[in-house]
């Protein structure tokens, strides 16, 4: 163990410094973004990111939300129309390579992006869809872009499933570890009297993606889908994320009354509903579900 100790010290010395390199590199950028002044923040990007090479995945991506700001919902997706495809083509990056990355820099190798990096891909794209149905000039281009918002759900929750699949939900059992998982524990134990469990931190699930994908599912009329998604929010927030993030347990409440809420229209019964109302929910919230699911 002895032997292994500074190794294991080098890492987290390459991580942090590398965090630190790589955010202090983008300071310029954010401030225009705090500032609104999108013109700034997009030339400072261009600046510090190249579009080819080691950095392309990550210009693409960081211009793309520059771009949503902005209000350019379509040339924000064929931004991360671009970003997508070079995820993709990194997908097969080795292990070792990987791990040297994301140990140092992203911009020290190729970055093929993080899991919860390639998520906000399709998370963004599904909200820029949204952004071009409010702007649509007819019916037809509303319900195209919101159809393909849809679409963008869809590949998002098979994203999460994905990551639940390797790394185990919130609801897991802590035997199913990873790779991932193992190295941290290293961390944890070199790092003993360490407040933060790094454990704790890791991506396994996203309520807000969640949600997002219940609500496109919700306005294509796939109530059912609607219903799994909102579930697997509230899940989410009510394991992990209000503790995690100090977030107030009313947004627990919501997504199952938005969860118990897609039920009657996908073909629940009324005793089902009612029965996870009065599990989940005061007496208010229950009695505003009449509302909700009166025909």
């Amino acid at each position: 163990m002895s032997r292994s100790f500074p190794l294991v010290a080098l890492l987290l010395a390459l991580l942090l410094s590398g965090c630190a390199t790589y955010g202090s590199g983008l300071n310029s950028t954010i401030q225009g973004l705090q500032n609104g002044d999108f013109a700034a923040s997009e030339a400072s990007l261009k600046k510090i990111l190249s579009p080819t090479g080691n950095d392309s995945l990550l210009y693409y991506t960081e211009l793309a939300v520059i771009k949503h700001l902005q209000g350019d919902f379509a040339g924000s997706n064929a931004l991360l129309e671009t970003a997508e495809r070079i995820a993709d083509d990194l997908e097969t990056t080795r292990l070792s390579d990987a791990l040297v990355t994301m140990m140092s820099n992203p911009r020290q190798g190729p970055y093929g992006g993080a899991d919860f990096e390639k998520m906000f891909i399709n998370y963004y794209k599904a909200l820029n869809y949204f952004g071009l149905a409010q702007q649509a000039a007819d019916q037809n281009g509303r319900l195209d872009a919101l159809e393909s918002a849809g679409v963008e759900a869809r590949r998002l929750t098979i994203r999460l499933n994905d990551i639940a699949s390797r790394k185990g939900t919130y609801m897991a059992d802590a035997e199913d570890e990873r790779t991932f998982g193992a190295l941290m524990d290293i961390f944890n134990k070199v790092l003993r009297g360490n407040l933060v469990d790094l454990d704790s931190l890791r991506y396994r699930d996203d309520a807000m993606a969640h949600y997002l994908a219940a609500i496109s599912f919700e306005m294509n009329n796939d109530f059912d889908d609607a219903r799994i998604s909102y579930q697997k929010a509230a899940q989410a927030y009510e394991k992990a994320y209000v503790n995690q993030y100090r977030l107030d347990d009313g947004v627990i409440a919501q997504a199952w009354f938005d969860t118990i809420r897609m039920m009657p229209r996908a073909g629940g019964s009324d005793s089902e509903w009612r029965a996870l109302g009065k599990r989940k929910l005061s007496a208010e919230p229950q009695n505003a579900l009449d509302n909700w699911t009166r025909d």
